[in-house]
């Protein structure tokens, strides 16, 4: 028969199990402890009912049945015997579901329901277990040191990657400098200059003098000659006629080029036949042509000197050697522009007495004359012994020459000219 216990501290009514009798319980609803209560005496044995009868009551609808102010209890014990608690260690312990707990309703726990609380065994973790278990969201040590030398390295690597640029750029720097000043060195003191090739003559020159006052030269090549005549192509084409014979020599000094092409070879005693100045700045020089035959016939090769004949003297103004021919040298170039074939005849191999308005000097010794309003040329090589006479001329002087007419074609050609006054 259900026992009926008044909970001390908040004076609800509960229904217990007789089973529990003797035993203090723990209050469902503020969680303290009843005392013992003594058993109730046992009800005598109801008589068999004539009719149906009404089932016994059943434990759990005692246990169910609500408190005094409306409350639904149930009892629970607190403690257990020390036989039973021998009998619960043998039994496998069933967990509490989880609709259980709710069945229950919520529980007020007060201080003396904290203090039972903690009076139950609780189970412990090592210190040891919580040092080898990993933290969530947490970076091992290994890992953590791992970024540590990567981050190191890569501020290495990027340090020395800025000073080794630095020291190629300053590398760089030096030696593009170096090569500039070397450039400028050698472009000061090349003998490659628009002085040196105004000393080269036509038809007197030779490769070992040109070698002598230039330095040493080499074959020129179809793509030397692309470099120095640029876009003239009508040179062009005449330097690689001369260099398909093997006879154009170059000279370079940077982007300054002298071109020389000589008869009938380019071995040492050839002769200069055709040269040429190609600077990178200034203008470009021209001379020569690439016909063999006009070049002997305006610069006869010379003939071999007798060591015993006696050394000729200058003609002088005053020499009659020989009919000469007095004209103008606008008259001549008037002459060859009507008619070049009877002008031949009269003035070709001849000795003339020319006068003429000096245009440019081509070296020391020879001198480009010409008519006023005239744009043709008379080439004059005056003797050595004219040396100190010609120096006297200057551009737009008038000149009065004597010499041996040798060509009417193109550039007219006087050899062995001398000063008449």
């Amino acid at each position: 028969m259900p026992i009926r216990l008044t909970c001390p501290s908040c004076s609800a009514t509960l229904s217990v199990k007789d089973e529990f009798a003797g035993r203090a319980v723990k209050c469902p609803k503020c969680n303290g402890v009843i005392p013992a209560a003594k058993p109730a005496p046992a009800a005598p044995v109801p008589p068999p009912p004539p009719a149906k009868t009404a089932p016994p009551p059943d434990a759990s609808a005692d246990d169910e049945k609500p408190a005094k102010g409306g409350a639904k209890v149930t009892g629970k014990p607190v403690g257990k015997s020390k036989d039973d608690e021998d009998e619960d260690d043998d039994r496998p312990r069933k967990k509490p579901r989880d609709d259980e707990d709710d069945d229950r309703g919520p529980k007020r726990r007060g201080a003396r329901g904290d203090k039972d609380d903690d009076d139950r065994p609780r189970r412990k973790r090592r210190d040891d277990e919580d040092d080898d278990r990993p933290r969530r969201g947490s970076t091992p040590p290994a890992a953590g040191g791992v970024m540590v030398v990567l981050i190191i390295c890569g501020t290495l690597l990027l340090i020395c990657g800025g000073v080794g640029f630095a020291i190629y750029r300053f590398v760089y720097a030096v030696k593009e400098t170096v090569e500039k000043k070397a450039d400028e060195f050698q472009r000061a003191f090349s003998p490659v200059t628009q002085d040196n090739y105004k000393q080269l003559v036509l038809g007197k020159t030779t490769r070992a003098q040109a070698e002598a006052k230039l330095g040493a030269g080499r074959m020129a090549t179809g793509d030397d000659m692309a470099k120095a005549l640029g876009t003239d192509l009508a040179r062009a084409e005449l330097w690689a006629t001369m260099a398909a014979r093997q006879r154009a020599v170059i000279w370079q000094n940077g982007d300054d080029y002298i071109l020389c092409a000589f008869h009938p070879n380019a071995e040492g005693e050839g002769r200069l036949q055709m040269k040429d100045w190609r600077p990178r700045n200034g203008a470009n020089l021209s001379l020569g042509d690439t016909s063999d035959t006009e070049f002997l016939r305006m610069y006869p090769p010379p003939k071999p000197a007798d060591p015993n004949a006696p050394k000729p003297s200058a003609p002088q103004s005053g020499d009659k050697t020989g009919p000469v021919i007095s004209v103008s040298a606008e008259d001549l170039i008037d002459d060859y522009k009507e008619d070049r074939l009877a002008a031949d005849k009269r003035y070709l191999s001849k000795k003339l007495l020319i006068t003429g308005v000096v245009d440019s000097w081509e070296n020391e010794f020879t001198a480009h004359v010409v008519a006023p309003n005239k744009p043709t040329i008379i080439r004059v090589v005056f003797l050595d012994e004219q040396q100190a006479q010609i120096a006297k001329y200057k551009k737009g002087d008038t000149i009065r020459f004597r010499g041996t007419f040798t060509s009417g074609i193109g550039i007219m050609a006087v050899n062995r000219g001398w000063i008449v006054p």
